[in-house]
């Protein structure tokens, strides 16, 4: 599963409240229908569905879009694409080139693929994974 800590801590919260709130409508219920042991089977049931409705709806409430993201995409191969007439392919291109790629691909009109050559990445940069030509 996964959620942001915010959605986590919604959620416990809605545990809480839903076993709270699921145990005391079930103590109720049980004491208007039953003995003691129902009484006391009802509200366990209670507190067991109002803690699973509760975190469930508890994790809806709170917005993932309070926190940032959780990692970033540093040290992972990605791959990009890039659609557009000739001008803006060879904008994205010289972008691309500053991030200091591992590999750029181009596509003709024919999509006839073809190798653009990259200069090597300043001594100053620590990426050990540079492509060779």
């Amino acid at each position: 599963m996964v959620a942001t800590k915010s959605q986590s801590k919604g959620s416990l919260l809605g545990v809480a409240a839903g076993a709270v709130l699921g145990g005391l409508i079930g103590l109720g219920i049980g004491a208007l229908l039953f003995g003691t042991l129902g009484m006391i089977l009802t509200a366990a049931i209670g507190l067991t569905g109002g803690a699973t409705v509760g975190g469930t709806v508890g994790g809806f409430l709170r917005p993932r879009r309070k926190e940032g993201p959780r990692r970033s995409l540093e040290g992972y191969q990605a791959t990009v694409g890039v659609h557009g007439d000739a001008d803006q392919v060879a904008k994205a291109e010289s972008i691309l080139k500053k991030a200091n790629p591992i590999q750029i691909q181009t596509f003709g009109p024919d999509d006839e693929p073809f190798q653009v050559p990259l200069t090597p990445p300043e001594p100053s940069g620590n990426r050990t994974d540079q492509a060779t030509e």
